[in-house]
């Protein structure tokens, strides 16, 4: 049983990772991107992640194991964990200002093609 909950707990570390992972990639990917769908420009993503289960974890991971062989029942001690995305949101803070006259969006003279 304890091999199952511990094996539930690593699963689910690794799949908010992997969900991690991959917004990072989409991050990475649209870094130069000025205009979206939405018209704007590209605004970073963050993974928020959340523990589930009991808050003191390790004091009920202990409490059960103090009392493993005594006569109490190990059901009094409320244990589960592991971790679950709780939200992926846009990042809020300021975007840069980049002045970049060679950018193909850039009302600069580089950035307009030429009748030539």
């Amino acid at each position: 049983m304890a091999f199952l909950t511990s094996m539930n707990i690593v699963g689910s570390g690794m799949t908010a990772q992997q969900v991690r992972l991959d917004v990072i990639s989409e991050n990475v990917t649209n870094l130069n991107t000025t205009r979206t769908e939405g018209g704007g420009p590209y605004r970073r993503k963050i993974v928020r992640l959340q523990a589930e289960g009991n808050k003191n974890t390790f004091r009920a991971a202990m409490a059960r194991a103090a009392l493993r062989g005594s006569a109490v029942s190990n059901r009094k001690v409320k244990t589960s964990g592991g971790v679950r995305v709780v939200e992926i949101a846009e990042d809020e803070s300021e975007n840069p200002m980049v002045y970049d006259p060679t950018h193909p969006r850039s009302h600069g003279r580089h950035g307009r093609q030429s009748g030539l």
